[in-house]
């Protein structure tokens, strides 16, 4: 029919480094431990270093520290602080930022799709340029970080 697409569940590529859910799985647990209960300088990062950068494994992390970020900002009450604030004006952040505020105002599918935008990279693309990368460093910096007061 004209006018109509086919809804696609997952619309990123396949790739032969993309992680199974169990292993995707245990580095979350491990990142949230590493950003939270157990911080050390440079533990998250190599977290990630350990992960292959495919579209699905980074669009996974990335949902996984939006996920924790809203749970953070919730469980100290700046839920709706945080919704109502303005957007950063670096772009990394501000797309951190609305993507915190889909999940605070339980917008997760909007956000999913967002997310498998960013996740997904032309190979001509360095790897440093890449803004998946970019959002899951920032997110990853942002959760490391002491909580302010």
């Amino acid at each position: 029919m004209f006018g109509s697409r086919t809804a696609l569940a997952d619309p990123l590529p396949e790739h032969d480094d993309d992680w199974s859910a169990d292993e995707l799985a245990a580095v979350q647990r491990r990142l949230t431990v590493a950003m939270t209960v157990d911080p050390a300088p440079g533990r998250v990062e190599a977290l990630l270093d350990g992960v292959p950068e495919t579209p699905r494994n980074l669009a996974s992390l990335i949902e996984h520290l939006v996920g924790e970020h809203a749970r953070r900002v919730r469980g100290e009450g700046r839920g709706r602080a945080i919704a109502a604030a303005p957007v950063p004006d670096e772009p990394v952040a501000a797309v951190s930022h609305l993507l915190v505020v889909r999940w605070l105002t339980r917008r997760q599918a909007a956000g999913r799709r967002v997310i498998r935008r960013l996740a997904y990279a032309p190979a001509t693309t360095a790897p440093s340029e890449r803004t998946g990368r970019l959002v899951l460093r920032h997110l990853a910096d942002q959760l490391a970080a002491p909580v302010p007061a």
